[in-house]
């Protein structure tokens, strides 16, 4: 399956712009939408993107994009789709939330790239955990692992949807090829052991993002959620003391 003769559904711009790169031609769709935060309700309206501070430009575009797919999905002229995901728990989730879209289409051929990957180049290893991750060059060994989804695989995506996202406030995590849900608490608890002070909430949401594997969203969701509690106070993007 050529990836030109499909339409190419992503969930990071980076990736989208390193897809345009590999190939002019691929028709590329991203969808950078906070999906590991909240329920179906919550996450259609906007309402973890609006408390993290996303812009009305965002939320066109993402709007924009939503109907895009929406239009793909009824396309009776699309026939092929590969979604590119990996185990980070937010492209995980969106990908779960295409599957749902599509729970009454049957006639597309759906295709998945896990991106997440050991790639063997130029007698290295390179270990890819998120999309962000990925290089031009990267682009012909992911594509090796493609997988044709079956009816069943559809299935067990949609069943794994609707158990999951029906919560109001929860938080996913990716664990052992599945998705989690964790409560705010614990999580909390986890991530404000682990703030580092005199260092910039920017540095701590990566060394934690890098030590646990939590999405970006939800770490900064975290954050947000210490700061306005006043469990940490935070001077020019620094963090000055944790209460």
């Amino acid at each position: 399956m050529k990836l030109k003769n499909a339409i190419n559904i992503c969930f990071c711009n980076s990736l989208k712009e390193v897809l345009k790169d590999s190939d002019k031609k691929l028709k590329v769709l991203s969808i950078p939408m906070v999906f590991d935060i909240g329920n179906l309700h919550e996450l259609e309206n906007f309402k973890v993107q609006k408390y993290l501070g996303y812009s009305n430009d965002d939320f066109v575009e993402i709007q924009k994009n939503l109907r895009e797919v929406n239009k793909i999905i009824n396309s009776s002229k699309v026939k092929n789709i590969v979604v590119w995901y990996s185990e980070d728990s937010n492209d995980y989730c969106v990908m779960l939330y295409f599957f749902h879209k599509l729970k009454e289409n049957s006639d597309k051929n759906i295709y998945l790239i896990n991106c997440s990957q050991k790639l063997f180049s130029k007698n290295s290893i390179i270990e890819i955990k998120k999309n962000s991750e990925i290089r031009k060059e990267f682009i012909p060994l992911i594509i090796k692992k493609v997988k044709k989804i079956s009816y069943m695989d559809k299935q067990k995506y949609i069943n794994e949807f609707e158990r999951n996202f029906d919560k109001p406030g929860a938080i996913r995590v990716y664990y052992n090829n599945k998705i989690l849900e964790v409560s705010y608490l614990k999580l909390s608890e986890l991530v404000y052991k682990h703030l580092k002070i005199g260092k910039s909430i920017y540095l701590n949401k990566f060394l934690i993002e890098d030590r646990f594997s939590f999405s970006h969203n939800v770490i900064f969701f975290i954050i947000k959620g210490l700061m306005d509690s006043k469990r940490i106070e935070v001077k020019k993007d620094i963090i000055i003391k944790k209460n």
